[in-house]
C-alpha cells in the first residue's frame, strides 16, 4: 500500500522509475553493459526521475569498466597458462626427452603424441573457446569463422595425435592398444569432443539455412 501524501508517493513514483528501467540488466560481454546504460539514462526524461537515471546510468557505467577490467585479467591469465603449458611442455620433449619423430622411434613417436594431444585439447581448443567469447569488437560471423578454425585445427592436431600413438603401439614387438585406463579416458574425451563438433556442425547447418 502506497503512502497517501504526495510527497512521498512522488518518492516511490522516482523509485518506480528506477528500479523498472533495463539498466538493470548486466551483460557478460564487456562493453555492452555501457552501451545499454547509456542509452537508457537518454531516455529516462527530465526531472528528478532523470537526475536518478543518470545516477543509475553513471553507476552503471562504473560497474561495466570493473566487469571489463575483470574480463581482460582473466583472458590475460589464460593466455599465459595456454602458451605456457605449450610452451614449457616443448622445451622439455625437446631438451630432456629427445624431440619427437614420426617413426622408427617409439619413445619420439610418443613425445610427438604428447605434444599434439596437449596443442589439440588444451591450447587449439582453449583458444577456440576464448575468441569466441572475447573478440567483441567484430562482428558475430568473424567470432564463429575463426572459432571454427581453431576447433578444425584443434581435432586435426588429435588426429594426427592418436594415429602417432598407434604407430608407436605397432612398432613394439607385442603391440596392445587400450589396455590402459589413460587410454580409455583419452577414447571417452575423443567421444565427446567428435559429438560436440558434430553439434557444432549441425547446428550452424540449421542456422545458416
Amino acid at each position: 500500500m502506497r503512502p497517501r501524501n504526495a510527497e512521498s508517493h512522488k518518492l516511490v513514483h522516482v523509485l518506480d522509475r528506477i528500479y523498472e528501467t533495463p539498466e538493470r540488466v548486466y551483460y557478460y560481454r564487456p562493453g555492452k553493459q555501457q552501451q545499454q546504460s547509456a542509452s537508457n539514462g537518454q531516455r529516462s526524461g527530465g526531472g528528478e526521475a532523470g537526475g536518478a537515471g543518470a545516477a543509475a546510468s553513471s553507476k552503471a557505467a562504473t560497474e561495466s569498466a570493473a566487469m571489463k577490467a575483470l574480463f581482460y585479467l582473466l583472458l590475460f591469465l589464460a593466455e599465459v597458462l595456454l602458451f605456457g603449458t605449450i610452451t614449457l611442455l616443448i622445451y622439455w620433449i625437446f631438451n630432456y626427452q629427445g624431440g619427437v619423430a614420426w617413426a622408427n622411434d617409439i619413445k619420439k613417436q610418443f613425445n610427438l603424441h604428447y605434444i599434439l594431444m596437449t596443442g589439440g585439447f588444451i591450447f587449439l581448443n582453449g583458444h577456440a573457446m576464448l575468441v569466441y567469447r572475447s573478440f567483441t569488437c567484430c562482428k558475430k560471423i568473424y567470432n564463429k569463422l575463426l572459432h571454427t578454425i581453431f576447433f578444425v585445427l584443434s581435432i586435426s592436431a588429435i588426429t594426427i595425435g592418436i594415429v602417432s600413438a598407434f604407430m608407436a603401439h605397432n612398432s613394439k614387438a607385442d603391440p596392445k592398444h587400450f589396455y590402459s585406463l589413460h587410454s580409455w579416458i583419452g577414447l571417452g574425451t575423443m567421444g565427446l569432443f567428435a559429438f560436440a563438433g558434430i553439434v557444432f556442425t549441425v547446428q550452424h547447418y540449421i542456422h545458416f539455412h
